[in-house]
């Protein structure tokens, strides 16, 4: 049955029935399932549409120095912290990918990857490594052989 309006009325015999809604335009029932008991009086269901439930996603740094900005890119959304600021995102259930970028100085480790959100909020450790490099002194001026 579907209705145009926030009301849907229907006649049913005594007894019991089972019923089971689905979303509509990113909304979601609550209760979304169930059963009713028509005992010889109407009875009224009352049916709230609701947005998705979101978890936090948290991305936590180590081994980065206070004053580094480094950021996380999760599907469109890009957001930055300073070094020890956790980068959170809230998320509906599903399945992401996820790319870590830092200034120049320091290598991310993982600096992409996959996470599925299924319920619960959860932490993902980015530990950043020092990067080296190379440095070469060219000298001039002092006699060949000397010490």
């Amino acid at each position: 049955m579907s209705s145009s309006n926030n009301t849907i009325i229907f006649s049913e015999y005594n007894g019991i029935y089972s019923y089971s809604i689905p979303a509509i335009s990113g909304l979601y029932p609550s209760p979304n399932s169930g059963y009713v008991t028509v005992a010889g009086n109407p009875l009224s269901l009352a049916i709230n549409f609701l947005p998705p439930s979101t978890y936090a996603v948290s991305f936590v740094s180590e081994n980065i120095s206070s004053s580094t900005i480094w950021w996380v890119v999760v599907g469109n959304s890009n957001k930055s912290a300073k070094a020890a600021t956790p980068i959170t995102f809230d998320l509906v259930n599903g399945s992401y990918n996820y790319t870590t970028e830092v200034q120049a100085g320091y290598t991310p480790t993982p600096s992409q990857g996959n996470f599925v959100v299924s319920g619960s909020s959860q932490s993902i450790t980015i530990i950043f490594s020092a990067r080296e490099y190379t440095l070469t002194i060219f000298e001039r001026g002092i006699p060949v052989g000397t010490t």
